[in-house]
């Protein structure tokens, strides 16, 4: 019978392994920081978008509200205006018809003397 030969582990062949676990190790921990930092980036980069998108709606809530606003004093002015407008030709013809009652009164007497 003969007898196997066993294979030499030398200490340079050990230190060879723990090398690449150790190099396996930090590649790993290497690529759990940048997921880390992409996570990261994403949360801000996220933040930012959702704070420009709530101040686009807000200045265009604020925007909205100027103009309705606007409408409502424009709408208000026209009307004050129109009921005024109105009261002044009201009282114009009242005042016309007044001098013509005057005038056919006047006129009236004038007949009658």
């Amino acid at each position: 019978m003969n007898k196997s030969q066993s294979i030499p582990i030398s200490p340079s062949s050990y230190l060879r392994h723990e090398d690449m676990i150790r190099q396996q190790r930090s590649h790993w921990e290497y690529k759990a920081m940048m997921v880390n930092a992409d996570l990261t980036d994403y949360l801000v980069y996220n933040r930012i978008i959702i704070g420009i998108a709530k101040t686009i709606e807000a200045t265009k809530n604020a925007k909205l509200r100027d103009q309705n606003q606007a409408l409502v004093d424009h709408i208000h002015y026209i009307r004050h205006t129109q009921v005024s407008s109105r009261a002044v030709r009201k009282r114009e013809a009242d005042d016309l018809i007044s001098r013509k009652q005057d005038d056919d009164e006047a006129l009236i007497f004038e007949m009658e003397i």
